[in-house]
């Protein structure tokens, strides 16, 4: 019985090892508000992804791409050393998978800056996430933050009861911060010849869109047809700048810039 089950453990050992190799990684570089919740849903819906949320999440364990927790995934790893040993806590969620394309999402913030260690992985596929419209991305940032809605998970229309001010300078702080990691990432990826693309939340309403996301990812041409779907819905739906209590003052901005097409969220 010893031999049997000394056997038993050395195959599901190699079944494991084998399927780990088997399955393609990718990695949504994002920040928040920039749609990342709802592309990570996306790609969860389909059959063949398993595609986590916020797995390195500084003050709360976000595992599902729709920002829930599955305890079932971390019952059996030390969390207190999920910064620390970074890699061997993404070993443990994919054997927790038996799909053959796994993925989570990461922002800058997160564990100390493991993404940049990430970046340089070439057994990756590696996602870069941004909003084209920054406005209707810093706006829902401090609404969020106000209002404490983060996700919507049912088909209702947000009504925020608290608007925001429209601060020229807080906003080209977060424009140059937002550039800033973008231009990181095209430089580690470039230099390390890992193997990626950027793509805008906007581009990816577009089917043929998706249909390219899938198609980097890994899978396979008639998988590509399957429709995806998401639980969550978009938060602020109204003309930008009527989300300020300053609207003319951001209008008037975004004129200057020569951005009035921000003033619609996408």
């Amino acid at each position: 019985y010893q031999l049997y089950y000394r056997r038993l453990h050395i195959y599901n050992g190699l079944i494991d090892y084998f399927h780990r190799r088997w399955m393609t990684n990718f990695v949504i570089y994002s920040s928040p508000r920039s749609g990342s919740s709802w592309v990570c849903d996306l790609l969860d819906s389909h059959p063949h992804i398993m595609c986590l949320g916020e797995i390195f999440h500084n003050s709360k364990l976000m595992t599902g791409a729709n920002n829930s927790l599955n305890n079932e995934l971390v019952a059996d790893f030390n969390l207190e050393k999920k910064n620390d040993l970074p890699f061997k806590y993404i070993n443990h969620l994919k054997t927790k998978s038996t799909l053959q394309h796994f993925g989570f999402k990461i922002f800058p913030r997160h564990a100390n800056g493991v993404w940049e260690k990430l970046l340089t992985k070439q057994n990756f596929k590696h996602i870069f996430l941004y909003r084209e419209n920054k406005l209707a991305q810093f706006s829902s940032l401090l609404l969020a933050k106000k209002n404490h809605i983060w996700v919507n998970d049912n088909n209702e229309e947000n009504k925020f009861n608290q608007k925001i001010i429209f601060n020229k300078n807080e906003f080209e702080k977060f424009f140059e911060k937002e550039k800033f990691y973008f231009q990181k990432f095209i430089e580690i990826t470039s230099s390390k010849k890992v193997s990626h693309i950027c793509l805008s939340y906007e581009s990816l309403y577009d089917t043929n869109m998706k249909k390219y996301l899938l198609s980097f990812i890994g899978v396979g041409k008639k998988s590509r047809e399957v429709k995806l779907t998401s639980s969550l819905h978009v938060i602020n739906i109204e003309n930008v700048c009527e989300r300020f209590t300053n609207k003319k003052e951001a209008q008037d901005y975004l004129k200057k810039i020569k951005k009035e097409s921000w003033i619609y969220p996408r």
